[in-house]
Formats: structure tokens, sequence, C-alpha cells
């Protein structure tokens, strides 16, 4: 029975194997805390802006979402609140 190329290069050198097996262990715990990190930034200004007791919201036109901006980014005519009576 023949052994495919790719088997035979995986397991021919078993440091080697070890290495990659390693660095895409590494890759996927990456992005699983990247993942984490951003859902759970993405739960808390969610939540800032379900709590915060305003009625109406004023934003420049063309500024992004306040769940997508960055803090310290936006022009200050872009993050001026009102409170409608």
């Amino acid at each position: 029975m023949r052994v495919s190329v790719a088997r035979r290069n995986l397991f021919s050198d078993p440091t080697r194997l070890a290495i990659s097996v390693g660095g895409v262990a590494v890759a996927i715990i990456l992005i699983i805390v990247l993942l984490g990190i951003y859902g759970g930034s993405s739960e808390q200004m969610s939540a800032y802006i379900n709590n915060v007791d305003e009625d109406l919201w004023v934003a420049q036109a063309g500024s992004p979402p306040p769940v997508l901006a960055v803090p310290g980014k936006w022009p200050k005519a872009a993050a001026t609140r009102g409170r409608v009576r």
C-alpha cells in the first residue's frame, strides 16, 4: 500500500510536526481570546448605551455608531448628547 506524500512529510520529522501542531494550536487560542475580548467589549458598550438615561442621542452626520467608535477619536460635535423634555 502506498503512503501519501503529505502523510510521509508530516511524520518524517516529529519535531517539525510538533512545532506545526503547536503553531496551529496557538493561532486557534489567539482567535478565541480575541473573539472573547471583542464580545466582552461589545457587551460592555451596549450595556453603557442601554443604561444611560437619555431619550435622544445627537451625533454628527457620518459619525460611527457609539458601539463601533473608538473613544477619544470622535469630533467634539459628534459626542454631544441631549435630553428631550
